[in-house]
């Protein structure tokens, strides 16, 4: 029988915030010519950065599960890729219809690490795929280190990434082969951070709480300031990102820090005062994976609405709005969690009701 592993229904909350973010930072993308500051931002980014903190603190429950590696990379692959594959099939059919395969995108769209890059990284075809490839490193990592060191992966891990980010930022970033900059990212240190979160998760007294949760007031107006004192696209420019490690370096300090104080923030919160989260929100933090992965469907909605009728910007914002975040939990409910079980039951040969956020 598993162990007993406490939900933290406030890390749900700030994933669906996380999620939220994500939406409202590709506004511009749903309405290009929508001439609001607002609206045209880029740092609803931040919430991949949020999402990254958010997951090294969660797989670290595996540790309080006690599965061991192999176990553990047969729930994760069965809780993320099959149904990212799913969500990516309609993109790879336009793909092969429109002549436009490169085996460099195909090779990072279904398996992730960007081996074959040579100079900058080839965006997978589903737009959000580069997340899951930091995350997909981060499982392997993980998983190598807790079959050999057990529970100490909690100190080996970040201790791995921080001389990985330093090697990278003296010496690998001259390299033409893109694999060893992206492994060794500086964004890699999130989920390094919300490891060493859940390290320290029950030394979260009031005093940390107070400094994280005004640290957060703080650093959050730095965020819009700095969306495009950098680049065209501003920290939030994903893949300038990912091209630059000294730009991520900089997302990270200012990002990175807030979205690690944020996480801080809640779980401290849950700790020292016991807070009913708002169900709705958590709802939408179970949901924040299908919410994440539908939202380039938006954009092929919209561009098959103006083939017959051309749309004003805030028609688009609110079919952009209105679509992914009502058809999120329905399509978790739906599809995402259905296919999770299925894979996750063939993997162990055995079935398991319900879902194990982990």
């Amino acid at each position: 029988m598993g162990i007993d592993v406490k939900r933290y229904d406030g890390i749900q909350c700030l994933r669906a915030i996380a999620a939220f973010l994500v939406l409202y930072g590709h506004i511009k993308l749903a309405a290009p010519l929508l001439h609001i500051k607002a609206f045209s931002t880029s740092f609803g980014g931040i919430g991949v950065d949020l999402f990254f903190v958010i997951s090294g603190f969660v797989i670290s429950l595996t540790v309080d599960k006690g599965l061991d590696s192999l176990q553990f990379l047969k729930n994760r692959f069965s809780r993320v890729v099959p149904f990212y594959y799913l969500m990516s099939a309609y993109f790879l059919y336009h793909a092969f219809r429109d002549h436009r395969v490169d085996y460099r995108q195909l090779w990072n769209s279904f398996m992730f690490l960007p081996i074959f890059d040579k100079g900058t990284y080839t965006p997978p075809l589903h737009l959000f795929g580069w997340s899951l490839a930091f995350e997909i490193w981060f499982y392997l990592v993980f998983a190598a280190i807790l079959n050999r060191f057990g529970r100490k992966v909690l100190w080996i891990l970040p201790a791995v990434f921080i001389a990985g980010v330093v090697a990278n930022l003296l010496w690998l970033q001259n390299l033409e082969l893109l694999f060893p900059r992206f492994v060794f990212h500086p964004m890699t240190l999130e989920f390094s951070a919300g490891v060493l979160i859940f390290r320290f998760k029950e030394r979260i007294g009031r005093r940390s709480f107070i400094l994280s949760s005004c640290l957060v007031i703080v650093l959050s107006p730095i965020i819009f300031l700095t969306d495009y004192s950098f680049n065209s696209g501003g920290l939030g420019d994903v893949y300038t990102i990912i091209n630059s490690p000294w730009l991520g370096m900089i997302r990270l300090s200012i990002w990175g820090t807030t979205a690690v104080l944020l996480v801080v923030t809640v779980v401290g919160a849950e700790h020292i005062f016991k807070i009913a989260w708002p169900k709705i929100l958590t709802k939408f933090g179970d949901a924040s994976y299908s919410l994440y992965l539908i939202q380039p469907y938006g954009f092929v909605l919209i561009g098959k609405m103006e083939v017959h009728k051309p749309l004003e910007n805030w028609e688009k914002v609110l079919i952009w709005i209105g679509f992914s975040t009502a058809l999120c939990i329905p399509l978790r409910q739906m599809v995402e969690t259905p296919i999770t079980e299925f894979v996750k039951n063939a993997l162990n040969r055995k079935t398991k009701r319900g879902v194990i956020y982990v």
